[in-house]
């Protein structure tokens, strides 16, 4: 692994409007005049706290310039866990010229929240160190559940027993990985839980997997690549900057409750231990243009860039644009577009009621309340699969949100908390106000990575003209979810046109109601058109539980050029047009 960190920067000169900076006006702020070195040895942190700080105050028409070429560290800001943390601003701009940001992984890299038409663009993301370490598998034990790694050149320690003490959960979770394919082999299990570690010799480990992990152990291989994301915050620490723990630290970008807000041409090569960016709580259309996630050019060793979602848009009132977008090397989906699902943990009267969001929060506050007067909701009741609706908010307390009176009442209602409720009985609330209406899936390029491409459940979408390919899993997948994940809803009124499907291990689109009992086809209204698939499985179209679907213009063949005969699946489908 090479470890000069000015590597990458010719990357800069890709990146569009990145070799000139005004010189002249009020309005026009550089980042070398508050002290920032980009040298990539200085912390420039507290120059750049400083220059963000010039900017607010600076107003609407106002941007903040890095220097072309060079590359500023960054050390840990006592303030916040982002380091370009920009709130409650109107109309100005972040250029980075195509400078890169060496990031500690214990922060974030950016975060938009509160804001008006905020643009951060022309810039490269990295962290140093890493916040995963990765090892080569020696040898394997299916019997006794273990299998030995030597970590590579390069790349951190496991943490010790007070490291992982102090750090938040969920800490023993990583992957197996093909290092040519730099994605999972057809057959391999996608992700690995372990009970504990031993440290055997110099840069040895060996890993003890979880009981009903065992079983996939004997199709790992000597030379897979074994990834293992670190957590650097301590909780300590992110509850003193008064963050909620499993949730407010999940983003290396965040942008939330803003409104025509855009990140163009931002190159992520790798992450803090948290998902790559939320689009959350945004009541206005966000913008991502240009943005890639990418492995960094001549660290040819690397088998993952981040370790989460690439982008994980939540309960926003209007869709996202994401276009010429680029995304490889993740553990978990590209895109997934969906609303979190409202359960009711307390019934309060017969048409008042404490509602509890998916985090199993019963008190809420303004930063995870997707909820307004005057919004409509569908109450769906799992074991019948029967749908009720649309209901009004005519109040919500004003010292807890969560309380929540509607415009009429609601029989039968099943109380539950969406983390705690396992067995699908709960009746599950959906924000008809929140569901991404209008997102749009534009001219991206989807490689090789561990999930899908496309995981989605808005309303009024289009995705189009997208390349996918090399992907472990599916391109799009348009579901709802049922057991732990409860994200929802039914998609409708979507459109899946010209897009390129190649080189997929699995099936390459599925549409799926996902009810307790069938036909029950509350998905509707798909369109699948002029879409190129060349497929290594027979059916690379699954279509069940749906209703008005319509097939037209696409081309199915199989990876020797061959058309596929029967290349759709279908069951309990209402309302098929094939062309």
């Amino acid at each position: 692994m090479k470890n000069n960190i000015l590597m990458g920067c010719a990357m800069a000169a890709l990146l569009a409007g990145c070799n000139s900076v005004p010189t002249g006006g009020d309005m026009d702020l550089k980042l070398a005049d508050f002290g920032a070195v980009g040298d990539g040895k200085t912390d420039d942190i507290a120059a750049l706290v400083k220059a963000l700080d010039a900017l607010g105050n600076a107003g609407p028409g106002a941007t903040l310039h890095f220097e072309a070429g060079k590359v500023y560290k960054l050390g840990v800001r006592d303030d916040s866990v982002y380091q370009i943390d920009l709130q409650e601003l109107k109309h100005v701009t972040v250029d980075g010229h195509g400078s890169m940001i060496l990031v500690d992984p214990k922060q974030a890299y950016i975060r938009i929240r509160r804001c008006e038409g905020v643009t951060v663009k022309n810039l490269l993301l990295e962290n140093d160190p890493l916040s995963y370490t990765q090892g080569e598998i020696m040898a394997t034990n299916p019997e006794e559940g273990w299998f030995d790694i030597k970590l590579m050149d390069g790349y951190c320690e496991f943490p010790t027993d007070e490291e992982l003490a102090t750090v938040r959960p969920f800490w023993p979770w990583g992957a197996v990985l093909d290092p040519q394919e730099r994605r999972i082999r057809p057959g391999m299990v996608d992700h690995v839980f372990t009970e504990r570690f031993e440290k055997t010799g110099d840069r040895t480990v060996r890993l003890f997997t979880k009981e009903n992990y065992k079983q996939h152990i004997s199709n790992f291989r000597k030379g897979d690549v074994y990834f293992q994301p670190l957590y650097w915050n301590a909780v300590e620490r992110l509850e003193g900057l008064g963050m909620h723990v499993s949730y407010d630290a999940s983003a290396n970008i965040i942008v939330s409750q803003s409104a025509d807000c855009e990140i163009e041409n931002v190159t992520m090569y790798s992450g803090r231990s948290a998902m790559t960016s939320r689009v959350e709580f945004n009541t206005g259309r966000i913008t991502f243009d240009g943005f890639q996630v990418r492995h960094r050019p001549g660290f040819d060793d690397r088998v993952v860039t981040n370790w989460r979602d690439g982008m994980h848009c939540k309960d926003n009132r209007v869709g996202p644009l994401i276009e010429n977008c680029y995304f490889e090397g993740m553990l978990d989906d590209s895109i997934n577009i969906a609303s979190d699902t409202i359960m009711v943990a307390e019934v309060l009267g017969e048409n008042q009621f404490r509602f509890c969001n998916w985090r199993g929060l019963l008190t809420w506050h303004r930063d995870i309340c997707a909820v307004r007067e005057g919004d409509q909701f569908m109450a769906y009741f799992p074991p019948t699969g029967e749908v009720k609706g649309p209901y009004t908010v005519v109040k919500m307390d004003e010292e807890h949100p969560e309380i929540i009176t509607l415009d009429q009442p609601i029989e039968g209602i099943v109380t539950g908390q969406v983390r705690a409720q396992i067995d699908g009985k709960a009746t599950q609330f959906y924000n008809l106000n929140a569901v991404s209406r209008g997102f749009i899936v534009r001219n991206n390029t989807f490689d090789k990575q561990r999930r899908d491409a496309m995981r989605t459940r808005g309303y009024d979408g289009l995705i189009e003209g997208n390349t996918v390919r090399n992907l472990a899993a599916e391109g799009i997948y348009l579901s709802n979810e049922m057991g732990n994940f409860y994200e929802g809803p039914f998609p409708q009124n979507v459109t899946i046109r010209n897009n390129h499907f190649s080189n997929m291990h699995r099936e390459i689109i599925k549409l799926q109601s996902k009810t307790a009992t069938e036909p029950l086809p509350l998905m509707k209204n798909i369109v699948v058109e002029g879409n190129t698939f060349v497929s290594r499985v027979e059916k690379p179209v699954i279509i069940r539980n749906v209703e008005n679907v319509t097939l037209r213009n696409n081309s199915f063949k199989n990876e020797a050029g061959e058309p596929l005969k029967n290349p759709v699946s279908m069951h309990h489908v209402k309302g098929l047009v094939e062309e």
